[in-house]
């Protein structure tokens, strides 16, 4: 037997099949920032011809002393860290369990103690417009007594399908429309995630 070519599936636009996690259907993104001592409420969205009657569905947090998270959707955040943040999801008529795509909760110690994105430190901005021919380099500016050795850290795009970011902070524009780039930053000693202010990018039309 000859084995058919096997069809090249983008991991990017996959992920976009799957339900999302977040405060509406403007606002699900992969990562997101939450201040110390809040409640957010999530829901998920992207499932056809919701009837509640038909799921069973069960929140989880991937570290309860950081956040904890109810049975609606609540989420707590209680201390500084990174928390990854999951809903199964069941058809209870087919026994099928859907696809959630999970969303990874920043909840910095100092969220007013703002580090921010842009090209240099005179240059930093929260708005950006990137044409799809475009490509920028951004960094983050702000740490204090900064040692590479003392951080973890990396760079997410909140809509990949739209501005891709690679691991040294390169944009690359895919696709007209907006997301936001953030910087998951980390001091590897305590633990703390350290809040650094999103760059909101919009790749036009032409």
């Amino acid at each position: 037997l000859v084995e058919e070519p096997r069809k090249y599936v983008n991991p990017i636009e996959e992920a976009f099949k799957d339900v999302r996690l977040g405060t509406s259907w403007g606002d699900i993104p992969f990562v997101r920032y939450q201040k110390l001592g809040t409640v957010v409420d999530i829901n998920f969205w992207g499932v056809k011809n919701w009837k509640q009657e038909n799921y069973q569905y069960v929140w989880s947090v991937s570290d309860e002393p950081v956040a904890t998270v109810d049975n609606k959707g609540r989420v707590t955040a209680l201390n500084p860290g990174v928390i990854e943040l999951s809903l199964g999801l069941k058809n209870k008529t087919t026994g099928n369990q859907l696809n959630v795509q999970t969303v990874e909760i920043v909840i910095p110690q100092n969220y007013e103690d703002k580090i921010l994105l842009g090209t240099s430190k005179t240059n930093t901005f929260d708005k950006l417009t990137l044409r799809l021919k475009e490509r920028i380099d951004l960094n983050f500016y702000g740490v204090k007594n900064w040692k590479k050795e003392d951080y973890e850290y990396r760079w997410v795009s909140s809509e990949p399908s739209v501005v891709w970011v690679d691991k040294l902070g390169r944009l690359v524009p895919v696709n007209p429309g907006k997301a936001d780039i953030f910087l998951v930053l980390v001091e590897k000693k305590t633990g703390y995630a350290r809040y650094v202010a999103p760059v909101t990018v919009t790749v036009p039309e032409k």
